[in-house]
């Protein structure tokens, strides 16, 4: 494996200390169901499975959510009510029909200020939900950012329990490129096409491997890095067609489509909002399209690397 070693010196600024979700209440773990959480982190835990409940007899309106985002834009989230681990379970137990954001800031002030606040209503339906809000702003001149908070105004009647469950939430924040790309390895061990080829700009060049084990990692530099952008090498060479993302113990498999375009792929949330993997990422093809040329290695032209914050120097 061709190494390239990246020595990082990162200063750790409060927002890296980021430890999830905080919620008004939670439901409590009873014998039977062992170690199964019904607190916040497992609304972030990329597992529609897995809820965050209120307890039965809580009164569901004005129970709450939050999350510390660091300095940045938000600009919307996305949400599963229910417990959607299934049909059944999704409508046994309330779920969130009018929902109030608030947007404040920041961590480190002496007084916290609502930047953003609306209220909005969701649909009832077993499935991930996107909502939009206006681009907002959060951070002070120190580095800190501040809190998203998710209020529950009115629910969805459970046919069976009245607490309220939510299965995944995530804060969307705006995304920028990364002013350049540092590899921390790679599978390929071709002079003329080296990892490095897939961040010069040059859709001409590319990096190329072995279709076997095929991978590479990316160091984050300090960076909050939220989605990657791969483009196919040429058609005679073997293309990405399912990649695993992985980092920081979270990993997402998605399926690409065989074109010359570039294809967008989200890196795992660790903390609640897009741009929470602050450490190396790794990239695993698993499977390809086959190049024209009978036994070609898997080649990739362009890569691009999107962020939503900077927590290091």
């Amino acid at each position: 494996m061709q190494k390239s070693t990246i020595v990082l010196a990162s200063l750790l600024l409060p927002s890296l200390a980021l430890a999830g979700a905080r919620v008004s209440a939670e439901k409590k773990v009873t014998r039977h169901r062992g170690s199964v959480s019904w607190g916040g982190s497992v609304a972030v835990d990329n597992n529609p499975a897995t809820a965050w409940m209120v307890p039965g007899e809580s009164q569901n309106r004005g129970e709450w959510i939050e999350f510390q985002v660091p300095k940045g834009s938000i600009n919307g989230f996305s949400i599963w009510s229910g417990w959607a681990k299934s049909d059944d379970t999704f409508s046994d137990y309330a779920r969130p029909k009018t929902v109030k954001i608030d947007v404040l800031c920041c961590d480190g002030d002496d007084k916290m200020k609502t930047l953003f606040s609306s209220e909005v209503k969701l649909e009832d339906v077993n499935q991930l939900q996107k909502i939009s809000i206006d681009e907002t702003e959060v951070g002070n001149e120190m580095g800190f950012g501040g809190i998203f908070r998710l209020t529950v105004q009115d629910t969805y009647a459970g046919q069976d329990y009245p607490n309220m469950a939510v299965s995944e939430l995530e804060i969307q924040m705006k995304e920028f490129d990364l002013p350049s790309i540092k590899f921390d390895g790679d599978s390929g061990d071709d002079p003329k096409h080296m990892v490095t080829a897939m961040a010069d700009g040059k859709t001409k060049t590319f990096w190329t491997t072995a279709t076997e084990d095929a991978s590479f990692m990316l160091a984050s530099s300090g960076y909050g890095v939220s989605s990657l952008g791969i483009q196919a090498g040429p058609k005679s060479h073997a293309r990405p067609k399912k990649v695993k993302i992985s980092s920081s113990g979270r990993s997402a498999v998605v399926e690409l489509k065989n074109t010359d375009k570039m294809q967008y792929v989200k890196v795992p949330s660790i903390t609640g909002y897009t741009g929470s993997a602050w450490d190396q990422i790794e990239v695993k093809i698993l499977e390809i399209y086959p190049g024209a040329a009978e036994g070609a290695h898997l080649a990739i032209s362009e890569l691009k690397v999107k962020a939503t914050n900077y927590d290091g120097f």
